[in-house]
This record gives C-alpha cells, sequence and structure tokens, in this order.
C-alpha cells in the first residue's frame, strides 16, 4: 500500500448541457468530493436565496437524457461576518452504490432551478489515478486553471488535492471572493473530486468559510472538514491540518494526531503527545508528503529531523526510501507574487523550481508512484519527472517513536 499525506474569470463549461434556471436559487460553485465510502461520491452547492418550498435533489444516471435517480440534499444556512452579513446556502448530498470505472451524469437543484448537466467516472483503485496537487491558488495570477481544465476535459485527471490558501480568502468582500473562486473551480470540480484542507488563509472567522463551502470525509472526531482520510484499493490518503499549530489550537492538535495515530494504525494502545508528526510518518509507513504555504516548488531528499539520507538514492529516482519523499508545491498561483519565491535550493533539497504549476501524480500500483511539475505557463513543458518505488512488503527504516 501506498500512503500520502497532505496538509497546506468564469470559465466555459465543459458540457454545458442546461436543463432550468431561476436565477434566485440557481446552484453554482458545484464540486465533488471523496467520502469514506469508495462506492460513493459526494456533491456540494451553493445558492444565494433560501429555497421557497422546493426540495434541494442530485438527480443522476448513465446518460445525460435519463437522469433517472435522485438522492436528496442536507442544507447549511451560514452569515458571513462582514459588514454585509450575507447568507448563504451550502447544500450536500451523497450519490450512493456507485460502480468504479462507471461514467455517471448528475444535475442539482431543485424545482426552483436545477444545474446544468455535469459527469464524472467513479474512480477505479485497480488501475492507474492520476492527480493535480497544488496549493496557494486564486483567480488573480491564477495561472494554474487553464492547464487544469485543459487536462480535466481530456480526462487526464481523476482527483485534484488543494492544500491550503484558497482563493486569497474565501471571505474577502463579504465572501464574494469565495463565491467568484470556488465558480472559477466549477469546470475542474464538478468532474472530479476536489478533496482539501486548510491554509492559514482560511483561518479568519474560525474557518467559517472553509468549513461551510466544503465537504470532506467524515474523521468521526471534529466535524470541521480539517483532516480526513481515504482508502482507494492500495492508496491511502490523508489529509491533516497544520493551522492548528500555526494558530496555537493545542486541543484540536492533540485530537488530530490522536486520530492521525489510529489511522496510521499504530500497533499499541495509547498516544504520544504532539507535535512529533515526522517520526509518526517515518514509523508507520507514509510514502510521501505534501505541503503548500510556501509559493515555490521544492521536492526534497529523504530527511530525518532535518538531515538528508542521501545512500543509494538517484535524483530522479528513490527505491525503497528509508523516509517519505517531502514536496513542496504551492505555486498554482498565489495572488500576490509576479513570481514565486524563494527559489535558492538548500542541501535538503533535490531540486527547486521557481515556475507557477503544480505536482502531476500518478499512482501506478502499490509499489510504483511518479510525479512531474506542469509549468502552467508551458503547460507542454513537464520538469522534475521522479520516480517512487519500493519493494512489496518493504517497511522504512525511519526514525522511530
Amino acid at each position: 500500500m501506498l500512503t500520502l499525506v497532505i496538509s497546506l474569470f468564469i470559465f466555459s463549461e465543459i458540457l454545458g448541457l442546461p436543463i432550468s434556471n431561476d436565477a434566485s436559487n440557481a446552484p453554482e460553485q458545484v464540486h465533488l468530493s471523496l467520502t469514506n465510502d469508495p462506492t460513493e461520491m459526494a456533491v456540494t452547492w451553493i445558492t444565494q436565496k433560501s429555497l421557497d418550498k422546493a426540495s434541494p435533489y442530485i438527480y443522476y444516471g448513465p446518460s445525460s437524457d435519463a437522469l433517472n435517480s435522485k438522492v436528496p440534499a442536507e442544507v447549511t444556512k451560514w452569515t458571513d461576518g462582514g459588514s454585509k452579513s450575507t447568507t448563504r446556502f451550502t447544500y450536500r448530498g451523497i450519490i450512493p452504490f456507485l460502480t468504479p470505472g462507471q461514467k455517471y451524469y448528475y444535475s442539482v437543484g431543485s424545482d426552483e432551478g436545477k444545474s446544468e448537466v455535469f459527469f464524472f467516472t467513479q474512480i477505479n483503485p485497480n488501475k492507474e489515478i492520476r492527480a493535480a496537487v497544488f496549493g496557494d491558488f486564486s483567480v488573480k495570477n491564477g495561472y494554474s486553471f487553464d492547464p487544469l481544465i485543459e487536462m480535466t476535459k481530456l480526462g487526464e485527471l481523476d482527483l485534484v488535492f488543494h492544500i491550503g490558501d484558497i482563493s486569497y480568502d474565501l471571505d474577502d468582500k463579504n465572501g464574494d471572493k469565495g463565491d467568484e473562486f470556488m465558480n472559477a473551480i466549477q469546470p475542474i470540480a464538478a468532474y472530479v473530486p476536489y478533496m482539501v484542507v486548510a491554509g492559514n488563509h482560511e483561518q479568519n472567522q474560525d474557518f467559517l468559510h472553509y468549513k461551510n463551502r466544503f465537504t470532506m470525509p467524515q474523521n468521526g472526531v471534529l466535524n470541521d472538514n480539517q483532516f480526513w482520510s481515504v482508502t482507494l484499493g492500495n492508496y491511502h490518503f490523508v489529509g491533516i491540518s497544520s493551522e492548528y499549530y500555526a494558530f496555537n489550537m493545542s486541543t484540536e492538535a492533540q485530537l488530530q494526531f490522536n486520530w492521525l495515530y489510529r489511522d496510521l494504525r499504530a500497533p499499541r494502545s495509547g498516544a504520544p503527545g504532539y507535535p512529533a508528526l515526522e517520526p509518526l510518518f517515518n514509523t508507520y509507513g507514509v510514502d510521501s508528503v505534501y505541503w503548500a504555504h510556501k509559493h515555490t516548488y521544492e521536492r526534497n531528499w529523504p530527511l530525518i529531523n532535518g538531515t538528508p539520507i542521501l545512500d543509494n538514492q538517484e535524483l530522479n529516482h528513490f527505491h525503497n526510501s528509508p523516509t517519505p519523499v517531502y514536496t513542496l508545491t504551492g505555486t498554482a498561483g498565489c495572488h500576490d507574487h509576479t513570481f514565486p519565491n524563494e527559489t535558492i535550493a538548500q542541501p535538503f533539497s533535490a531540486l527547486r523550481l521557481g515556475n507557477y504549476g503544480f505536482t502531476y501524480l500518478t499512482l501506478h500500483n502499490s509499489t510504483h508512484l511518479s510525479t512531474v511539475f506542469v509549468d502552467a505557463l508551458e503547460p507542454s513543458s513537464r520538469l522534475d519527472p521522479f520516480l517512487f518505488t519500493k519493494d512489496l512488503g518493504y517497511k522504512p527504516s525511519g526514525l522511530k517513536i
């Protein structure tokens, strides 16, 4: 099994088949996300006004003209803390009993207004899984939008991981900035699951917009979207929040650590104190860790306590790495930098890049993953080709706790 940890203009629609649309209650910001069940798909959307008497549903089926099944959605009313006290309505529903590899069409809304028809293919864990991984992304300087939308159209993405710092900021201008960004990602997120973790820019109003705009898998501890895990066949994905540490949220940090300890199947009772995440990753076989926040791309050598472990490793191929591969990928398109900064390589850096873009991850099987960096301004240019392999049953010998 491969274990990965993830922590920190309106575009034309791909399909664009309208159904009905009452502008006052029109569904917008439609996006998909995974649940704890690989046979389900969560769908989330927003309206700017409440429904009058109608009930919200997800309508779905095997073709765009045969949306013969429907499931109800739950609505959450929430109010922004800005000067206008803007109220929005978030709808969440889950499509059940899906077949891996099968294509499904869907629309969301009610008798008072429905979205256009979208589609998705339920992820098949027995085949390669391809994902875009990035953080620090906004409409301003959003250079990665075009290649991400194009890759979605071409069927080259199965998943997206957005590692914090979303929109800059979701709550700006009474939440209008968040609406703009969420509508801008719809040509991606309505077709492939868009998984997120919070960054420091989501902290305003106690993460109000982050909690209410997204739907992540339940962790059974805190219902705040901040940490979660998903297993797809031989692949285990974990999303965690570093913001608990950044904002001195010690209770939440400890709860997350205890949960992570259990999630990685620690073989003993009790839990060590936080914040010793690195030895936890090393001990329980995490293969790859992705971060953002810094507006650059950096792939590190295997590390223990900040010290690079170079034995028997090649620049572009790590085999049986003694520790996880740490990759910083915060260059999707930050709002306030002309170009990403901090591109000077350090002793622990296998490679640093200053280009705008994102990591394109391919999970080949339980022992092989590969990545390239997609240059957003020259998408055909794939930089830093990297292969991670391990022997079947290999357990890393990194620092133990």
